[in-house]
C-alpha cells in the first residue's frame, strides 16, 4: 500500500469512533500506527522524516492515554481547553505533512496538488488557533465554525492522501538492481 494511502487510513481510524462498554473498538493508537508506518515510508529528507515521526509518535502517546475509558472521561468533562490541548499534537502532524507534501508536489510540478495541501495546510492552522480565540477571548460564536475547520482538516487530510497517494512525488523510490543485489534509492546514486 503506497505511504500516503496508509496516513490516509490510519486517520480515517483516528476519525471514527466504535463505543462499547467504554472504549473505542477502532482505538486511536492502531491509527497512529498506520500513520506512522506510512511517514516512515514516505519520501521525505532525514530531519522532515524525523520530525513528522516524533510529532507522530507524541500523537499516539497521547492517543494511547486518553484512549482509557477513565482517562477519556476525564477530559471529556474537563475545560475545553484541556481537549484543544490534547488535539495539538494530531494537529501538528497534519500541517507539518501537509508543509512538506506542499513543498515536495510543487518540486515535482504538480501545481495543482501543490495549491491542495497549501489550502489544507492553512486549514490545519486555523484549526488550531481558534480555539486560543474562542476559548481564549470567549468568542463562543465560532465554536461551530471552530469545530467545522477541524473537521474539514482532517477530512481534507484523509481525501487528499487517497487522492494523491499514487502520484510519483508521493511514492517511495523503488529498489534498484545493482551487481545482482536490490537496494533502495536510485541508479545514480
Amino acid at each position: 500500500m503506497p505511504p500516503l494511502q496508509l496516513v490516509a487510513l490510519g486517520l480515517a481510524v483516528i476519525t471514527l469512533v466504535a463505543p462499547a462498554h467504554g472504549y473505542d473498538l477502532l482505538p486511536d493508537p492502531v491509527g497512529w500506527v498506520l500513520v506512522l508506518v506510512g511517514l516512515r515510508r514516505l519520501p521525505a529528507s532525514d530531519a522532515v522524516r524525523r520530525t513528522l515521526l516524533t510529532t507522530a509518535l507524541i500523537a499516539l502517546v497521547v492517543a494511547g492515554i486518553v484512549w482509557i475509558p477513565s482517562v477519556h472521561a476525564r477530559v471529556d468533562g474537563a475545560d475545553p481547553s484541556i481537549s484543544w490541548a490534547l488535539s495539538l499534537p494530531q494537529l501538528a502532524v497534519l500541517a507539518l505533512l501537509g508543509r512538506h507534501l506542499r513543498a515536495v508536489s510543487g518540486e515535482a510540478g504538480d501545481r495543482r496538488a501543490s495549491a491542495w495541501w497549501a489550502t489544507l495546510t492553512s486549514l490545519v492552522v486555523a484549526a488550531a488557533l481558534l480555539p486560543v480565540v474562542v476559548l481564549g477571548a470567549g468568542v463562543g460564536r465560532l465554536t461551530t465554525v471552530t469545530a467545522a475547520v477541524a473537521a474539514l482538516s482532517l477530512l481534507g487530510t484523509i481525501l487528499l492522501c487517497f487522492a494523491h497517494g499514487q502520484r510519483p512525488w508521493a511514492m517511495p523510490p523503488a529498489p534498484v538492481e545493482i551487481d545482482g543485489s536490490a537496494t533502495k534509492g536510485r541508479a545514480d546514486s
